[in-house]
């Protein structure tokens, strides 16, 4: 398994809890990756879990020894008229300008999957940012989106981001290789 954009490491330390043999996570931001790794220790999981300093894929080797059967990312959404150079570590966890980042990952990700069997999720909200442009980067890139799950955010409006707060519509898309005629 391979989580991307790994944060404090709870999904990838779920993962590892529920079955998954060998999970790496990655994050940009060092200080996440730092708690994600203190995460992992307090869990007694450094023999199962590794973390790593990566924007997306940038670094993993393009001919990764490891392919991996489950890919997911709970990407940063939320949409701002702001260059990535001029975001905060904080603004990067839930801002990806002119979706960079989604587009990167989306054109990289097979090489990264088990051919013929690996899959992989991605965490996206429709009530905070455009479902449209998600399907566009998406089918930019050879791929479509089918809805696994959607939910209702429970969470309050008091963390920071006035975007994001209870009553936010979230779900879980796969993503599917489009069919070349």
């Amino acid at each position: 398994m391979l989580e991307l954009g790994t944060g404090a490491g709870y999904n990838a330390i779920l993962g590892a809890l529920n079955g998954a043999a060998y999970v790496t996570c990655t994050d940009v931001s060092q200080v996440a990756v730092n708690n994600a790794q203190e995460n992992i220790d307090n869990h007694q999981l450094g023999n199962r879990v590794t973390v790593i300093r990566s924007d997306v894929f940038d670094s993993l080797p393009s001919e990764c020894k490891y392919k991996f059967d489950l890919i997911f990312w709970n990407f940063p959404f939320v949409h701002i008229n702001k260059p990535a150079s001029e975001l905060t570590d904080l603004e990067r966890c839930v801002y990806d300008p002119e979706h960079e980042g989604i587009d990167k990952c989306l054109r990289d990700i097979k090489q990264f999957l088990v051919p013929d069997r690996g899959r992989a999720f991605f965490a996206f909200s429709t009530t905070l940012a455009s479902m449209e442009q998600f399907s566009d980067v998406a089918a930019k890139n050879n791929w479509k989106l089918q809805l696994v799950n959607e939910y209702e955010t429970t969470v309050g409006d008091d963390i920071g981001f006035e975007e994001a707060g209870a009553g936010a519509q979230l779900g879980i898309y796969e993503i599917i290789e489009l069919k070349r005629n």
